[in-house]
């Protein structure tokens, strides 16, 4: 195995999820990887709905951010504006 400065020098061990986040389908969840230049994404996705996301909690929090659909500000955007 050559190993150059650009890659891990550990293997990466993954538990594979039972369900899709997404549509709750068991058993459907397949690891997919996206290789772009010299990085590589990697992401589950489900065989039965299409869903995918990351594979890492840190990056899962930030989906579940974006697909909760809450806004958190406290006030319209003009009115934040006018505090400036």
């Amino acid at each position: 195995m050559l190993v150059t400065g650009a890659m891990a020098p550990e293997r990466l061990r993954l538990r594979l999820p039972e369900r899709c986040f997404h549509c709750g389908a068991l058993g459907s969840v397949r690891l997919e990887s996206t290789i772009t230049g010299r990085s590589v994404y990697l992401a589950w996705c489900c065989n039965a709905c299409g869903f995918d996301w990351p594979i890492s909690e840190r990056e899962q929090e930030l989906v579940e951010r974006r697909l909760s659909g809450i806004d958190r500000r406290q006030g319209a955007r003009g009115d934040r504006r006018q505090k400036v």
